[in-house]
């Protein structure tokens, strides 16, 4: 009896494969903007000084120069009296020696909430993010 050694060369190699998970992927920053407006709608005041409110989560996405992205929530000054309200976009450079901030929005509660709830918010911070990874990508290859 003799042994054959070759590999049939007719067959091919079954190979298996796995299969994602069934749903739509989660996009982070989606995710970030509705935990951030989830906390905004418990902590933020009508009227008088609040502490500021600030998240931020680490980019993962290798198109963008960026490392951390986050939104920051804070009263216009500390007055008893004050209704005013600064939502500003915070993005840091890969290596998180550079900061920059833009402000997306000032007005009361309501107007806050309704735009952190609005497509705006994420178009918005969209934008800037990808202002800021073009901006941090030509400083860094000039």
């Amino acid at each position: 009896m003799k042994i054959n050694k070759f590999q049939n060369i007719e067959k091919t190699p079954k190979t298996t494969y796995t299969t994602m998970p069934k749903g739509e992927p989660t996009d982070k920053m989606l995710e970030f903007l509705d935990n951030f407006t989830n906390r905004a709608e418990f902590e933020l005041s009508d009227v008088g000084y609040f502490r500021e409110i600030s998240e931020e989560y680490l980019n993962d996405n290798p198109l963008r120069y960026v490392g951390r992205v986050g939104l920051r929530l804070s009263p216009e000054n500390t007055s008893t009296k004050c209704t005013e309200r600064l939502l500003e976009a915070i993005v840091t450079d890969e290596t998180g020696k550079y900061e920059t901030a833009k402000l997306l929005k000032k007005g009361g509660r309501e107007e806050i909430l309704a735009y952190l709830k609005s497509k705006d918010a994420w178009d918005d911070l969209d934008n800037y993010i990808t202002e800021s990874s073009d901006r941090f990508f030509a400083d860094e290859n000039i």
